[in-house]
């Protein structure tokens, strides 16, 4: 059936029905096709590549044009500026040399050593350094967990570095099987160093499970710091003896009844050391501690085995008489004899408490000189502030130091050896001995308390209740100690006070750390670290002998795990052609193609086929099917960029 002449209509002109529309929109579509084919045709190939040519470039030149007048000058400036700085050759110069792996690898290997160095100078140091606040101790766990981190990650991609590049340096060589390759990507046992690896990253997991475990260990202990300056009366004195009516026997024994050896001084093996170092006349808290320039008496005491004399009886009194024996500008010595009642004392020597009086000898020695002083004061709430307690005491220029509670393990020979050179510069030991020798001269004490002992020689007993005749010199210390101290507190109360600073707890402390988390932290960082340095040193030794080009081609390669792939199917159809020869063709699978390919040695070079072309095409092959890489030939398409030395940075 003829189709009906097609007819234009204006805009007044009905719509068409639906058929004659779809004939009208045929037509007209074959009829433009038509004049464009019939225009094709009267173009020449030249005409019409000009042509486009034409259109391109200015599509082109309009597109660049609106690119570069929408982008801001200050963008233009800095891609200008960053070519400028890219293409430069001290900027290309540094790339290499920090692209290259040995730079990479060493550059690893300090951070890694540093953060463990950085965590064990932390756990070492903060067993003697003073701490502003609690939320060090909180920052420093963070601190010490983000180091091990970092180690950790440090070690990880050294590590990875040397893998790859044993790799490389292993496939150029033709020392790498296709198993070996596939276990490379998965990490598997027969990969490149893998034993190596292994070994390594578990040391080195170990050490970092050990630092940041210590730092569980961590524990705050508060330290007195400096609170306020105030005032304090200074150790003055006027008079070189002791008031008169004071009964210095009562004063002490009842001082000594509710005292500790601290109040006194700090306990020796073989007697103790005190000082004093000023009154407070202000309580910032109801805890401080003042600090300053004082006298310092050492107390040294020897005694005998004692001895029953069933001959003497002083009744329940302990009697007490001195023998000054020799004296000097720098201190006195005393013969004391003490003798106690009977049914008071266990003999040590015979392990037997005895029934009558014990007669015991022991020789004094107390030396003056001076020093630094801590005092230890506490206040109540009505702000009465007691006597103190001795914190430690320092010679003027440290070749003494002592505290407690660890002055217990030394003895006065070091206190003497140290203040020995030091004078009496407070000129108290007129002052001294006028005490000691009014307690301790002929005299006798009672017992207190319902006890069988008096508490003038209190630290001369045990908790049984019985004086015991090894512990006497710890009594004879104390109770000399006790009249020393007693005479210091005279001081001159005219003497306008002076400036001191007072101590206190304010929030400023101390890591404690367990000494076997030291000893075991700085253990496991040597060791991870000596590990990685072997680690090194074997990566180094596999190096000798690879061309620099060939194995910079080859590290490439390994970017590219597709490529890889790709080469390894090749090899692959020697083994599915051998699997093709099986009677059951069940049996023509993978794993039957890899059973029987075996394990060649693969190497990556050039085809044997491009060998002689102009460029050549790098592959994995068996060994003996591929050449070496030439260092000036080109192959393949791949072409280094502008920036190559930027890529070869930024590769991990």
């Amino acid at each position: 059936m003829d189709q009906p002449p097609h007819e234009s209509r204006d805009s007044t002109t009905p719509f068409p029905k639906e058929s004659d529309t779809n004939l009208s929109y045929v037509s007209q579509r074959k009829t433009k096709i038509e004049k464009s084919l019939q225009s094709l045709e009267t173009l020449t190939d030249m005409d019409f590549h000009m042509k486009s040519a034409r259109s391109n470039s200015k599509r082109s030149s309009l597109s660049s044009n609106s690119l570069t007048k929408s982008r801001h000058p200050i963008l233009v400036f800095l891609d200008r500026t960053k070519e400028a700085i890219m293409a430069s050759y001290v900027f290309k110069a540094t790339l290499l040399v920090l692209g290259d792996d040995r730079t990479k690898i060493l550059l690893w290997y300090l951070v890694m050593v540093s953060m463990h160095v950085i965590v064990t100078t932390v756990y070492v140091t903060s067993i003697w350094v003073v701490m502003p606040g609690i939320w060090v101790y909180n920052f420093l766990q963070l601190f010490v967990i983000i180091a091990c981190l970092i180690a950790h990650g440090s070690a990880g991609s050294l590590s990875r570095i040397v893998q790859i590049s044993i790799a490389s340096g292993d496939i150029v060589r033709g020392r790498m099987t296709l198993p070996q390759l596939a276990d490379f990507w998965t990490s598997g046992k027969r990969a490149p160093a893998y034993r190596v690896m292994t070994i390594t990253r578990y040391v080195e997991t170990i050490a970092i499970l050990i630092l940041i475990g210590s730092s569980i260990f961590f524990s705050w202990i508060d330290i007195e710091s400096k609170i306020a300056t105030g005032l304090c009366q200074p150790s003055i004195y006027e008079n070189q003896s002791l008031p008169a009516g004071i009964d210095i026997n009562q004063f002490v024994q009842g001082g000594i009844d509710y005292a500790e050896v601290y109040n006194y001084g700090l306990p020796f093996g073989d007697g103790l050391v005190g000082g004093w170092a000023g009154w407070p006349m202000s309580n910032p808290t109801n805890s401080f501690q003042i600090k300053g320039d004082g006298p310092v008496y050492v107390v040294q005491v020897l005694c005998d085995n004692g001895a029953p004399n069933p001959n003497i009886d002083y009744g329940i009194y302990t009697h007490i008489d001195s023998l000054l024996l020799s004296e000097d500008e720098r201190g006195f010595m005393l013969r004391m004899t003490i003798t106690y009642p009977a049914n008071s004392v266990f003999d040590d020597v015979y392990n037997i408490y005895q029934n009558s009086s014990i007669v015991q000898d022991c020789t004094m020695l107390l030396t003056v000189s001076h020093g630094q002083i801590t005092f230890h004061f506490d206040a109540d709430q009505w702000e009465m502030i007691t006597n103190g307690q001795i914190v430690d005491i320092m010679s003027p220029q440290q070749e003494f130091y002592a505290k407690q509670p660890s002055s217990i393990s030394q003895y006065t020979a070091e206190a003497h050896r140290g203040f020995v050179m030091y004078e009496d510069k407070f000129q108290v030991l007129t002052l001294l001995k006028d005490a000691v020798l009014k307690a301790f001269k002929n005299a006798s004490y009672a017992p207190s308390q319902g006890a069988t002992f008096c508490n003038m020689l209190s630290e001369g007993t045990m908790p049984d209740g019985f004086y015991h005749t090894d512990t006497t010199f710890r009594g004879v210390a104390t109770a000399v100690g006790a009249a020393a101290h007693f005479a210091l507190m005279q001081f001159s109360a005219t003497v306008p006070p002076v400036h001191c600073d007072y101590y206190g707890i304010k929030g400023s402390g101390m890591l404690h750390i367990p000494s076997s988390a030291i000893y075991m932290s700085a253990a496991g960082s040597v060791i991870a670290c000596l590990m990685k340095a072997f680690e090194i040193l074997w990566w180094f030794m596999s190096q000798n002998g690879i061309e620099l080009h060939a194995y910079r081609r080859a590290r490439r390669v390994f970017r590219h795990p597709l490529r890889l792939a790709i080469d390894a199917a090749e090899l692959m159809v020697s083994g599915m052609d051998a699997g093709d020869r099986e009677e059951d063709i069940c049996d023509i699978t993978t794993t039957k193609a890899i059973e029987e390919l075996g394990e060649p040695r693969i190497v990556f070079g050039e085809d044997l086929v491009t060998r002689e072309m102009e460029k050549g095409h790098l592959r994995i092959g068996e060994y003996g099917k591929v050449k070496s890489i030439l260092k000036e030939k080109e192959y393949g398409t791949y072409k280094p960029s502008k920036h190559s030395e930027w890529e070869e940075f930024t590769w991990h």
